[in-house]
């Protein structure tokens, strides 16, 4: 709720209030990191706004430009974002973190080069995707004990040879491995 007086040099005055209210999904809970505005990694890392275990909504594309770990998060993901993985970066999905939209599906994560690098271990999941991870040209991708559930494909490797990524005891429900 917001209120506005204002007067001007000859003493008049006019005054009004209202309420502002957010048309955010179910993402919008205090308390967590949100990323807005098209915000990096080496901007989330400089300013230490991450922590382990922290929960975090991502409500437009996120680019990971700089080595970005989600340890023990829950990361609710607005629909057709996505989260790319910048040249000679790792993103890291560790220790029971999930990824997944707040509503309808999300673009996924994307990996843009060769020398990009996508973990996702430790019983951690990526829901609600349109492709969970999207790597071509050789980009790896190592799955250990990953789960893919609702996603349109869960992983989604093209273009390329895919020798150093690796896939073990993950699950992939709802969708496929391509």
């Amino acid at each position: 709720t917001y209120s506005v007086l204002v007067s001007d040099n000859n003493g008049c005055t006019g005054s009004s209030s209202g309420a502002v209210t957010s048309t955010v999904t179910n993402c919008s809970a205090t308390g967590i990191l949100h990323l807005c505005n098209g915000e990096t990694s080496s901007f989330v890392n400089s300013y230490h706004l991450y922590t382990n275990g922290m929960p975090v909504a991502i409500h437009e594309d996120f680019t990971v430009d700089q080595d970005f770990t989600f340890n023990a998060s829950n990361v609710k993901i607005d629909p057709g974002v996505k989260i790319t993985i910048s040249a000679n970066t790792t993103l890291t999905i560790t220790n029971i973190s999930i990824l997944e939209a707040c509503t309808g599906n999300w673009q996924g994560i994307v990996l843009s080069s060769s020398t990009s690098h996508l973990i996702i271990d430790q019983g951690s999941e990526i829901h609600d995707a349109i492709n969970g991870a999207d790597a071509s040209n050789g980009a790896q991708v190592d799955a250990t004990d990953a789960i893919f559930e609702n996603n349109q494909v869960g992983i989604y490797l093209h273009d390329g040879n895919f020798s150093n990524s690796s896939v073990v005891e993950s699950s992939f429900d709802g969708g496929s491995w391509t």
